[in-house]
């Protein structure tokens, strides 16, 4: 594990004590962390091997607001159709993923729906590649402030950049963005956040889904209906 990543963990119950008087009470709710798209769908027609894109990770809740003080996201997939894409990075002095947030790219004012827009202080982790095996890949990144913040509305966690390494002749390709996991979570000062959903997302690569989409132009939500009924049928 990163040691930054390693001291974040060891900062975070000395935070939790700092920030405990001036939390502020507020509804309990349930908050699902998920992906949009929770689909991401590609063709011949709009993708090859090293095509570049983004998937992106939101929090949302049945209530706000709430507070927030901490996140953290862990996120595998199948690493032999597609993988991350990294970086030497001149702040951390070695090698780093694309994603975001980052201290490389604008820290905390990378999009104006990232849940700590504009905040300052605190700990941003290094986004982190992990081996698993030969097949399976992960990344690791978060965020931590020094006292909660309140959240009215849903919010973007991360951006992750990947790019595809396989290309079918025939056939679909198939991964699971998996991040359904123990490492990913939200805390806020009284501790980890009960009662958090957390839905996986997928990558799909379709050959004949290509001529499809250019001869209607579907909406991206509508080809993440039809790729989620097309993968209940596999």
């Amino acid at each position: 594990m990163d040691e930054k990543v390693k001291l974040l963990i060891c900062l975070l119950p000395l935070v939790l004590v700092i920030s405990a008087s001036a939390k502020v009470p507020m509804v309990s709710a349930t908050k699902t962390i998920h992906f949009k798209p929770s689909v991401y769908v590609f063709a011949p027609e709009n993708a090859s091997i090293g095509t570049l894109f983004n998937v992106s990770v939101w929090v949302s809740s049945d209530s706000y607001p709430y507070n927030l003080m901490m996140w953290e996201v862990y996120l595998e997939y199948n690493q032999t159709l597609i993988n991350v894409t990294t970086y030497y990075s001149d702040y951390w002095g070695e090698t780093s993923v694309y994603a975001w947030p980052n201290m490389d790219f604008g820290q905390r004012t990378f999009d104006p729906a990232y849940a700590f827009y504009g905040e300052l202080g605190g700990m941003m982790t290094k986004p982190e590649y992990i081996f698993i095996n030969s097949e399976i890949g992960a990344v690791l990144l978060g965020d931590l402030l020094m006292s909660d913040k309140s959240i009215d509305g849903e919010k973007l966690l991360c951006v992750i950049q990947f790019n595809i390494t396989a290309e079918p002749p025939d056939g679909e390709l198939w991964s699971a963005l998996h991040i359904n996991h123990s490492d990913t979570y939200l805390y806020d000062s009284n501790g980890q956040i009960e009662d958090v959903i957390i839905e996986d997302g997928e990558y799909l690569f379709i050959p004949e889904f290509g001529t499809l989409m250019a001869l209607v132009g579907l909406t991206t939500s509508t080809i993440t209906v039809i790729a989620k009924k097309y993968l209940k049928k596999k």
